[in-house]
């Protein structure tokens, strides 16, 4: 026989009830004192199971919230943006920038990471923005133009893969892109502003997808992706390179 387990609240001094229905027949025998003690709540075994369930539904909300999941009420709701992608939604190439993405909202990593990179290069001098800690190495020009095609890069392929786009995009070489970009001839501030409004149109792409649209996958380089890898990889290669120009650079 079913019986109700009796969830209590305490709310304006009163209590208010709700009910699960469980298939455990220990209960069976103890349902009429449950009922009676919910109603006069001084007797031992009835204090005992109110805090017992009390201490349950706080632990399970607990472990809940600290997997991202917002709960209300007992019912689990996912943000699918929140959660870092699990392994097969990325090659493994990338997975280091998955991990070096900082923890929280990945919106709000994305954002202020503008911030971030207008704060390192705000200092740089003429000369120490054509510097390079090694030969071959690229100058701190053009690692900002080199966020600024990647930036490009993958926001493009965040698109298509959210859109059911099918095709298979190809890789790019980052230094015969950055060798063509003649980055290296141009004004730090201003490359840094042509990466500002390319990361804000990054964060209006990625506010504006809806909720199954982070699910959705495509292919580039031969490998497949989904949507959320692509916010990810986008902050986490952007927190690389932002800790190459603090130790190397500037």
């Amino acid at each position: 026989m079913d019986f109700s387990i009796v969830s209590n609240q305490l709310l304006e001094g009163r209590y208010i009830v709700r009910r699960r229905r469980v298939q455990t027949p220990i209960f069976h025998q103890l349902q009429s004192h449950m009922y009676l003690s919910v109603l006069q709540p001084r007797k031992a075994i009835g204090i005992w199971i109110m805090r017992s369930l009390i201490r349950f539904e706080i632990s399970c909300r607990a472990f809940v919230l600290r997997n991202s999941h917002p709960v209300s009420f007992g019912v689990i709701s996912a943000n699918p943006m929140q959660r870092r992608p699990h392994s097969d939604e990325y090659a493994d190439f990338y997975r280091p920038y998955i991990m070096e993405a900082p923890d929280g909202p990945i919106m709000a990593t994305l954002d202020a990471q503008r911030n971030d990179l207008a704060r390192v290069t705000a200092d740089a001098s003429p000369d120490r923005e054509r510097y390079r800690y090694a030969p071959g190495k690229w100058s701190v020009r053009e690692m900002v133009g080199h966020l600024i095609d990647s930036e490009r890069m993958f926001a493009m392929r965040a698109l298509a893969f959210a859109r059911g786009d099918r095709a298979h995009y190809p890789g790019f070489d980052e230094n015969e892109y950055a060798a063509a970009s003649d980055a290296d001839e141009r004004v730090l501030a201003e490359l840094v502003e042509e990466w500002d409004a390319v990361r804000h149109a990054t964060v209006l792409l990625f506010k504006g997808l809806p909720d199954a649209a982070w699910d959705r996958r495509g292919h580039a380089s031969g490998c497949e992706f989904s949507v959320r890898s692509m916010a990810w990889i986008t902050a986490g290669h952007t927190q690389h390179h932002l800790g190459v120009l603090r130790e190397r650079y500037l």
